[in-house]
């Protein structure tokens, strides 16, 4: 049958006029027969047949599927591994992925896992572009338990650090942020990305938990990626090339692409400059990872992150010999003493002019940091007018960073996968040495207050200082990290000394002893005081009572330092918790083992001078 179609459109119009179903139906029907037959014509109509669609067999029939999933052991304790292991069936021919919680993995190849906490995996195996199939299986945690006296580190410890500090936004943010602040050079950024892997470090060799190891990892390696001969330069769309310059100039040393960590700032006039002490905080942080990879009893975790540890540590004596030629070396009645001094080329390019032009030029960028910016073009001057010895905190960074890489060094772990292993050992030999001789060197300068039991430190800023230009307990924090440094590993190293016919490192129990009378007595009034002569008043309001870090490793000699700290560092303000920062609470937990069972001390009778015993 066939239709004109003009006289079809009027026809139909005329039937959308009609209202009711009955007469749209009449309506047509009438439409059409009134047509005469002179308005119809014949219009031929060809239906071409559908080609027919031959689809390929699904290559993933029947569906693949999980035929075993299970964890061994199902049991562990806190700090243990257990393995993931799984078999699937699949037609050949079928491509496919697994993931485990998220992470893909081989086909077969079996998982090994370390959680914090009991938890429940979940293998998914997935084809095509919907297929998929999942399995779980849980592993059992029991909590950790370091038994060391009466402190014990419990799970609940654990849940209340991983809760405020080790969230996958927390983790995530750290880094972004470390590995910000290290592309643009931010040189004083470095304290708080040091800190936060020191935090990691105290953390792993409390719980030996897995989680802190690759959260230290992460931040090891920002700061292996932007040290200043191997920044990669501006990203894309970025145009500031003097800022993310790749090999930039060290405009104090005349060297391009020095092998650590610097940036431009108002202390070095507005020059480029790589830093003693940033590179120190980064190198630390560095070789500390190193040796917990390389004394790690775990072979798996020390496959896991070999090559990464290795280039770290040799990176650190990269490190290291940028620095060695600014050490300076005198001789005393007690033996030679060395100290780590500002580059000479200081006293020509930092002048009064240039300083100051350096700090309006920041103040301008950013008129908030205007009382720090002073401070700094005051330091720039000193600097340029005698480029004398680092302060005593500075030292003591480099230092530590020397005992790690000794330890390191002498590992079985360097010798079998490092290739510069046998060219080092000279530096097997000069590290240990060079800390004897800058110990020596301190402890020439500090001065012992009092006798007797209650004798205490104290010690100025920088050698050369003004009489009572004493240190502030946030160096003396510092100071007091590498003394325990020191104790740790004293006995190896005083070894290495008498080897080379050196008298041991002027170091003891003593030491510890006074530096831990020295915080009990700048305590005193409940409040960390200004400085560690303790002769300025504390803030009332307690603006240094966060630097409980460092200090409170002189529990192992005065374990009510650890209550003080505690009690610190745990005390609500305005109802929140300004003082617990994460090296404080990784702190807290490294040495709540070293506390002992006795009657709950009266801390108002220790901080006003009652005598104290020698352990």
């Amino acid at each position: 049958m066939a239709i004109r179609a003009r006289a079809w459109f009027e026809a139909m119009a005329e039937v959308a006029r009609s209202a009711m179903a009955t007469a749209l139906v009449g309506a047509t029907l009438g439409a059409l027969q009134a047509l005469p037959a002179s308005a119809l014509s014949v219009v031929p109509i060809s239906v071409r047949p559908k080609p027919r669609v031959v689809l390929p067999p699904d290559p993933c029939l029947p569906a693949p599927q999980i035929t075993s999933f299970a964890a061994t052991p199902v049991n562990v304790t806190q700090g243990e591994s257990s393995t993931l292991q799984w078999s699937l069936q699949a037609p050949e021919g079928c491509s496919f992925s697994v993931v485990v919680d998220g992470q893909l993995v081989g086909a077969v190849d079996p998982h090994a896992v370390r959680p914090l906490t009991t938890h429940t995996y979940v293998l998914t195996l997935r084809w095509g572009s919907t297929g998929a199939s999942a399995a779980t299986t849980t592993v059992n945690v029991a909590p950790i338990a370091v038994e060391t006296g009466t402190g014990a580190v419990t799970a609940e410890d654990l849940r209340e650090f991983d809760v405020r500090w080790m969230s996958a936004d927390d983790q995530g943010g750290a880094v972004w942020g470390a590995c910000t602040n290290l592309y643009d050079r931010n040189d004083a950024a470095a304290w708080v990305v040091g800190a936060r892997m020191q935090a990691m470090v105290r953390m792993y060799e409390t719980t030996h938990a897995p989680g802190y190891l690759h959260h230290l990892s992460d931040l090891v390696a920002c700061a292996l990626t932007y040290r200043d001969d191997r920044h990669p330069g501006p990203k894309e769309g970025e145009t500031d090339l003097e800022l993310h310059r790749p090999q930039p100039l060290d405009e104090i040393r005349g060297a391009a692409g020095l092998p650590a960590w610097g940036g431009r700032s108002v202390n070095s006039a507005g020059l480029h400059r790589v830093d003693e002490t940033v590179s120190s905080i980064y190198a630390h942080g560095l070789a500390a990872f190193a040796r917990l990879v390389a004394e790690d009893p775990d072979q798996a975790t020390r496959d896991q992150y070999r090559d990464q540890a290795i280039d770290a540590a040799d990176a650190v004596l990269e490190t290291i010999r940028v620095f060695t030629p600014q050490l300076r070396f005198g001789e005393t009645e007690s033996g030679l003493e060395v100290a780590l001094v500002m580059p000479e080329q200081l006293r020509t390019l930092l002048t009064e002019s240039s300083c100051t032009a350096a700090g309006e030029a920041a103040k301008q960028l950013n008129p908030k940091g205007s009382d720090r910016y002073n401070q700094q073009v005051t330091n720039c001057i000193k600097a340029g007018e005698n480029p004398g010895p680092l302060a005593y905190n500075e030292q003591q960074l480099f230092l530590m960073v020397l005992i790690e890489m000794s330890r390191v060094l002498d590992s079985d772990f360097y010798r079998q996968h490092s290739p510069h292993s046998a060219n080092e050992d000279w530096d097997r030999v000069l590290f240990p040495l060079l800390v004897e001789d800058g110990q020596r060197y301190f402890a020439n300068r500090v001065e012992q207050v009092g006798d007797g039991t209650d004798a205490r430190f104290r010690w100025l800023h920088v050698e050369g200082a003004p009489p009572d230009d004493f240190d502030d307990p946030s160096h003396g924090g510092v100071l007091m990290r590498y003394a325990a440094l020191l104790n740790r590993d004293l006995a190896r190293l005083n070894a290495r000394v008498a080897a080379a016919g050196d008298p041991a490192i002027p170091f003891d129990a003593s030491f510890l002893r006074r530096f831990a009378n020295t915080f009990l007595y700048i305590t005193r009034d409940g409040h960390i005081a200004e400085d560690v002569d303790g002769s300025t008043p504390a803030d009332p309001d307690g603006s240094q009572d966060h630097l409980c870090d460092g200090w409170i490793d002189l529990a192992l000699v005065e374990p009510a330092i650890y209550d003080i700290c505690h009690e610190m560092t745990l005390r609500v303000v305005n109802e929140g918790q300004p003082n617990l920062l994460v090296q404080n609470h990784a702190a807290l937990l490294a040495t709540k083992r070293l506390r002992y069972p006795m009657p709950k001390l009266s801390l108002s009778v220790i901080r006003r001078g009652a005598p104290l015993l020698v352990p």
